[in-house]
């Protein structure tokens, strides 16, 4: 037995495998004597769920499971109902965790505001909700969500689904609609919690191969909790609905946002809607300290582009919006018919009609905003903003930008940061746009001893 302990210990110190000690259970595919209480490398359990629930039922004593390195077939949700921490070794890139069944269901659930989920892969998940992870309260960090999907009519968040909890750091790619008329997020979809520090891309809403199919937010559905400084990029939403498709499609090729939902310092880039809003679409909540770019939609019909942005209520403060795209209508930056828009930058976007080619609007508000041709409403401007470099898409402020200082103090700025993190409001004025410039002084400075 010492000599399979010492092997064991070797091969662990080779693949990087940590001890935790007392309060760990440990899972191992190739356990050469799996045992309860699962608490070294040699008894460890083979899968995920076991161990799980020894530590659930044993929670005094075990509150961490550690997962070694390796591919995990399941054939049933895991189920994190407790403060338990399933942990994933080796992180994402090593520990894969995969639904491996002809049956839909979720990879993970989590119902426990001390539950954890950290450093794993989750893949090939389908459910009504949240195909990877279902999750209500925890914490989901370090993971990377690959390729899962939504299915059923109404589906949603193929890749994440949750109402509440915590997901940080997080990689939610190759989310798709696996069927269903109607499919909601395909990254995420969410009505609380907190998605922050993390990367929703190349996923892919599509209904269009289901009658009176309705697609919402390639990337983020967001109708309550708040999305805070992530990458939403490159992912895709597009419907087919025969009957008044026009009323029901809501678009957002990257996002989504409702009443509810807060989209904070977050980089929205290179998603697409062939409807409207190809970067984002606002019906509701708020968007704050956002760049917005690249984004494009493939609408023909009037009012309902918004290469960068469509909005018919809530609200867009101190973003930029820029060179996004409104292939065949109008309002490559912005198409609006409601909501307001306030200390944003919309330039240098593109649509049929040059005279809209910034902003179509024709409802709700737009003021302390720089656009060209200039809109109505107070303190717009429409001179260039004088972006540092739009070559590189470097859409900070240049030092005499005219968009320095020119914006409108609102409430909730006071100890509040742009996407930068840098201070929202320098000097007692704030500016346009998603960045606030930092200007050194210039001169002579003397030294005297």
């Amino acid at each position: 037995m010492k000599k399979v302990a010492l092997v064991i210990l070797a091969a662990g110190v080779a693949l990087g495998l940590p001890v935790f000690g007392a309060g760990t259970n440990y899972v191992w595919l190739s356990a050469p004597a799996s045992a309860p209480p699962y608490d070294t490398w040699e008894t460890a359990a083979t899968n995920i769920q076991t161990a799980v629930n020894y530590a659930s039922t044993n929670l005094t004593t075990y509150d961490t499971v550690l997962v070694t390195n390796g591919n995990y077939a399941v054939m049933n949700t895991i189920s994190v109902t407790n403060g338990v921490k399933v942990i994933g070794f080796g992180g994402a890139a090593n520990t894969v965790v995969y639904r491996n069944d002809p049956a839909e269901f979720s990879v993970f659930t989590m119902t426990h505001s001390n539950a954890v989920v950290d450093g794993v892969t989750v893949s090939n998940g389908v459910a009504l909700k949240g195909g990877g992870v279902n999750m209500t309260a925890g914490t989901l960090r370090n993971c990377t969500l690959r390729r899962n999907g939504s299915s059923g009519d109404n589906s949603a968040g193929a890749g994440i689904w949750m109402s509440g909890g915590l997901v940080t750091n997080c990689l939610v790619t190759g989310g798709y609609r696996a069927g269903g008329a109607n499919a909601s997020g395909g990254g995420i979809a969410m009505t609380g919690g907190l998605v922050v520090n993390s990367v929703v891309s190349n996923n892919v809403l599509d209904a269009l191969t289901a009658i009176n199919g309705r697609g919402q937010a390639g990337g983020i559905y967001l109708a309550g909790g708040t999305v805070e400084n992530c990458v939403i990029v490159s992912n895709a939403v597009s419907s087919f609905y025969l009957n008044d498709w026009d009323v029901f499609h809501y678009g957002g090729g990257g996002v989504l946002v409702l009443s509810g939902g807060v989209l904070d310092r977050c980089i929205v880039a290179g998603n697409r809607s062939d409807h409207r809003g190809g970067g984002v679409s606002v019906r509701g909540g708020i968007m704050k300290n956002c760049l917005i770019y690249t984004n494009t939609t493939t609408s023909a019909t009037l009012g309902n582009g918004g290469g960068g942005v469509y909005m018919t209520g809530g609200a867009a403060v101190n973003c930029t919006v820029a060179a996004n795209v409104a292939s065949a209508t109008e309002g490559g930056g912005v198409s609006m018919s409601g909501g307001g828009v306030t200390n944003t930058i919309v330039y240098f976007n593109s649509g049929t009609v040059v005279d809209t080619r910034n902003a179509y609007k024709t409802g709700g508000s737009m003021d302390f905003s720089c656009v060209t041709p200039t809109v109505s409403g107070q303190g717009n401007i429409m001179a260039d903003p004088q972006f540092v470099n739009t070559n590189a898409a470097d859409y900070r402020l240049a030092r005499y930008s005219p968009c320095a200082d020119s914006g409108i103090i609102l409430s909730w700025m006071t100890g509040a940061v742009d996407l930068d993190g840098n201070r929202r409001i320098i000097g007692g004025i704030v500016d346009m746009g998603a960045y606030e410039s930092i200007r050194t002084p210039q001169g002579t400075i003397f030294i005297f001893q």
